[in-house]
């Protein structure tokens, strides 16, 4: 009997490992720099929420700059369009990088960048999906690559939920053929 439960706890514990994935959990904390001319106009944080394997690279970082980020460092020196209070133009020189801690992972350099914002209060400035695009495409930043069948979370998921109910289904027979045993040997004597 105690051979049946460490049978079935080892393989739940598989079960479980496959279900959580097989990386830790950690997301990675980037920053995103805006320099115009040289300065530092908006530094930005963004959270690489991918742990489902290696981290990503370039290309998938490179389109976080379309998303709001999670905050923005105090002193950012971008000032809203006059006619529009949710846009903003950059010209100069610019230079866009995201880094992890001191590695640099992208950068792309441009003349003009338009920012945009959520709301006229927020400081959370970012560039819109098509800037994001047009600079990649303009800076050699390759497309996003698509994720094979197990770089899928949602394929460990179900891996995962698949063992679990093949562990669930194997304890219930084991049980059940046990009770059947003892029961057949009880009514025999």
């Amino acid at each position: 009997m105690k051979k049946c439960y460490r049978l079935a706890a080892s393989i739940l514990g598989v079960c479980w490992w496959l279900a959580l994935g097989n990386s830790a959990f950690a997301a990675r904390l980037l920053s995103a720099t805006v320099q115009l001319d040289g300065q530092t106009v908006l530094q930005s944080k963004y959270q690489d929420d991918d742990f489902w394997g290696t981290p990503p690279g370039p290309a998938v970082v490179w389109r976080y700059l379309g998303k709001e980020p999670i905050w923005v460092e105090k002193g950012a020196h971008v000032h809203a369009d006059g006619t529009d209070p949710l846009h903003a133009k950059l010209r100069g020189n610019l230079v866009i990088r995201i880094q992890h801690v001191d590695r640099m992972i992208v950068e792309a350099k441009a003349t003009e960048i338009t920012l945009i914002r959520p709301d006229p209060s927020s400081d959370k400035w970012f560039l819109p999906a098509e800037e994001v695009e047009r600079l990649a495409q303009a800076n050699g930043i390759p497309a996003v690559p698509s994720r094979t069948l197990f770089e899928r979370p949602s394929t460990w998921l179900a891996l995962g939920i698949a063992a679990l109910v093949l562990v669930g289904s194997i304890a219930a027979w084991l049980l059940m053929r046990r009770q059947s045993s003892s029961g057949a040997g009880a009514s025999a004597v």
